[in-house]
């Protein structure tokens, strides 16, 4: 049995368009803020020393109006391909995610009622991964990785010139 042409035509239509989704905005784990560990935030991260800034940021992720973090969780872990982000849900006070990489974009498309996201790691001059992160009810998972060089390293990045940095708060 073969499939019309006209469904055909639609298909090969409708993947280009969504490929051409760009991110609602990136973050930049390694420029991002120093946190100040209050009480509560430090509850949170099961930090035993509050006094001590951590280096993250605090955005709510999904639209509860509750501050989420993502938190670099030590400095020692960084290298050329980027630093882990733990990510943590304000409201449920608990991990749900751990991502590595810079820059993470944050794509509009939701699953579960967090954002999709995309993460680029480094690994040489003309080279690295890009990973896709979906939230699964519990915790974000990795649901794809492709290895990129050379050209589509560059499209890829010239695809992503325009978008903007997340707005992003320190100490709320």
């Amino acid at each position: 049995m073969s499939v019309p042409n006209f469904i055909l035509v639609f298909l090969l239509l409708a993947v280009p368009a969504q490929a051409l989704e760009l991110p609602a905005c990136q973050l930049r784990p390694d420029q991002s803020d120093r946190l100040e560990l209050n009480e509560s935030f430090g509850d949170i991260l099961n930090a035993e020393d509050t006094s001590s800034p951590v280096q993250g940021m605090v955005l709510d992720l999904n639209g509860d109006d509750i501050q989420d973090f993502m938190v670099i969780p030590d400095r020692k872990f960084c290298g050329t391909g980027g630093c882990p982000l733990d990510i943590y849900d304000g409201n449920l006070s608990r991990p749900i995610g751990r991502v590595f990489g810079s820059p993470v974009f944050v794509f509009n498309e939701r699953i579960n009622g967090f954002p999709v996201l995309h993460v680029y790691s480094h690994a040489s001059a003309r080279s690295g991964s890009y990973s896709v992160y979906v939230f699964d009810g519990q915790a974000y998972q990795s649901v794809s990785t492709v290895f990129l060089s050379d050209q589509s390293l560059e499209d890829l990045f010239k695809k992503y010139t325009d978008v903007s940095l997340c707005d992003v708060g320190g100490n709320e």
